[in-house]
């Protein structure tokens, strides 16, 4: 879910639509949002934070440096890249 709307989310959301249906499987919901550190340059930079529903299989998440590499994948083809990444407390 992105907290920016119009044509560059739509990318963003494309990108990262397999790696969202994945995450909810698992419990878990996939916000991003544009990086403020890199608006004074290109503001391609993403934060993205993954918060645990009810249900969250903990044993499903990832370390952090794993789920960068699995959204930098994923945002490859775009102009975005993974600036940083927000996992639930305890992970």
């Amino acid at each position: 879910m992105a907290t920016t709307t119009g044509p560059e989310a739509q990318v963003i959301d494309a990108a990262l639509a397999d790696f969202r249906q994945m995450m909810a499987s698992d419990g878990y919901r996939v916000l991003w949002a544009p990086d403020p550190d890199s608006a004074a340059e290109s503001g391609t930079r993403l934060t993205v934070t993954i918060e645990a529903g009810p249900e969250a299989c903990a044993d499903c998440l990832s370390p952090t440096p794993v789920m960068e590499a699995i959204l930098q994948k994923q945002l490859a083809g775009t102009a975005y890249t993974v600036g940083s990444v927000t996992l639930p407390s305890g992970h």
